[in-house]
């Protein structure tokens, strides 16, 4: 797939420069088993920094370095298999749920919220929180420059 048009719309819509990333970054994103998909994006079309339409922000890759790294829930919900790459306003994670794989080979973009400690959870604890925001990663993208993403995580009871 060809993701020049809709770079072009996250930059007019984010203001923010989209560019190739660097090849430690590409070498990082493929190290944690990120799809195809995001790791094509990303080759040609990284954000320089938070590109954010609608309170959604799709995340440059030193960021998503970070919040696997140091901060919840991404640091958290990465040993599960989320593999974070776009938050909200409010720090919910938008997630690739490699838990889950259609017949295509894609997994789905989940919400997950901050507010659960996801420490020592199992992964079947974890997925009761898990929220489907997209059928996979260009469905995310083309939700996300249509501004249609649901920012409201799911809370079980």
């Amino acid at each position: 797939m060809s993701y020049e048009s809709i770079a072009q719309r996250i930059e007019i819509l984010s203001g923010v420069k989209l560019a190739p990333a660097k090849p430690e970054d590409i070498e990082y994103l493929e190290s944690i088993h990120m799809p195809p998909e995001l790791v094509d994006f990303y080759r040609s079309y990284e954000p320089q920094t938070y590109a954010e339409i609608e309170s959604v922000c799709l995340d440059p890759v030193r960021e998503i370095r970070e919040e696997i790294a140091d901060y919840v829930p991404c640091c958290e919900i990465f040993p599960l298999g989320y593999l974070f790459f776009a938050s909200t306003e409010y720090g919910d994670a938008f997630c690739i749920d490699s838990n889950v794989i259609d017949d295509a080979g894609r997994s789905p973009v989940v919400l997950m919220t901050h507010e659960t400690d996801f420490e020592g959870m199992s992964s079947e604890e974890a997925a009761r929180h898990r929220k489907e925001s997209a059928d996979n990663f260009e469905d995310f993208l083309n939700r996300f420059v249509e501004g249609t993403l649901d920012i409201e995580p799911y809370f079980p009871d």
